[in-house]
């Protein structure tokens, strides 16, 4: 039987629940806008870049023209939007690091590492040389 999580257990889980959302939404809305864009003849545009919506005015179709009105006011509105998602997204991730700062003082250390993981083997190698052997019933089942 699997334990019922708390209230707090389960508050605890909802940054990054959320930050997961987050990142999907601005994925989906990135691949829109690359998919218009690509209808469009145009190719290498990055929407995720802090300097696409300055780029976007640039951009032509390889034929010389200009992007259509309502495309290029839809894209502006995808790139507002991408802009919304990635300050909600900094926000998470700032309440983490402020989070992970107060856990010291609650007896949490973050920085211990963990002992080092060594082989009980003095040659690891040795285990791959080893002829593989298989008996009759085993070559069977394979």
């Amino acid at each position: 039987m699997v334990a019922i999580p708390t209230i707090e257990q389960e508050d605890a889980k909802r940054p990054s629940r959320e930050r997961e959302s987050l990142v999907g939404e601005r994925t989906r809305i990135i691949n829109r806008m690359k998919s218009v864009l690509a209808r469009l003849g145009i190719r290498g545009f990055k929407p995720e870049l802090r300097k696409a919506p300055e780029r976007l005015e640039a951009l032509g179709t390889p034929e010389g023209d200009s992007i259509p009105p309502n495309t290029l006011d839809e894209l502006r509105r995808d790139l507002a939007r991408i802009a919304v998602v990635r300050g909600q997204i900094e926000a998470i991730e700032q309440n983490r690091l402020a989070r992970m700062e107060q856990m010291p003082a609650q007896g949490y250390a973050p920085d211990r590492r963990l002992p080092s993981v060594r082989s009980r083997s003095a040659q690891p190698q040795a285990f791959f040389k080893q002829p593989l052997s298989l008996t009759e019933s085993q070559s069977r089942r394979i």
